[in-house]
């Protein structure tokens, strides 16, 4: 009977690539460069562009997938070009920020009170803004 080698060409002995590993993005990372580069660039691009620009040797497959959560959470609108399909954000970068600022004081038992708080922390410049801001929306 023959004994079969547990080694693979390119793998060691317990399954492990011998090129270095790759690093793992943490979570949402790889959507927050996507988003970032499409708040970026002057108009839609397509996914071998996302690709190209980010670099890293991610799959197009990758970047195509990434792509479509973005327009399945509503961030990110999807429009045929050429043969394919070009993205664009569908908020500016500022908007985006101002939504999840929203959602985290929404997480408390009392958003009244993380409201104070935040508004208490924030530096001088920022409480100005921020009194300007609540003055030309009442």
């Amino acid at each position: 009977m023959a004994v079969q080698s547990s080694t693979v060409v390119g793998r060691c002995a317990a399954g492990h690539s011998s090129d270095p590993p790759l690093a793992r993005r943490a979570s949402g990372e790889l959507e927050r460069a996507v988003l970032a580069l499409l708040w970026a660039a002057p108009r839609p691009l397509m996914p071998m562009q996302v690709q190209q620009q980010l670099g890293g040797g991610l799959a197009q497959s990758t970047i195509a997938t990434t792509l479509l959560r973005l327009v399945t959470k509503g961030l990110v609108e999807r429009a045929p070009h050429g043969k394919g399909f070009a993205y664009r954000p569908l908020q500016r970068v500022e908007q985006h920020a101002a939504v999840q600022m929203l959602d985290l004081l929404h997480r408390g038992d009392r958003p009244d009170d993380v409201l104070r708080y935040f508004a208490g922390q924030l530096p001088a410049g920022y409480r100005e803004v921020l009194r300007e801001a609540l003055a030309t929306r009442a």
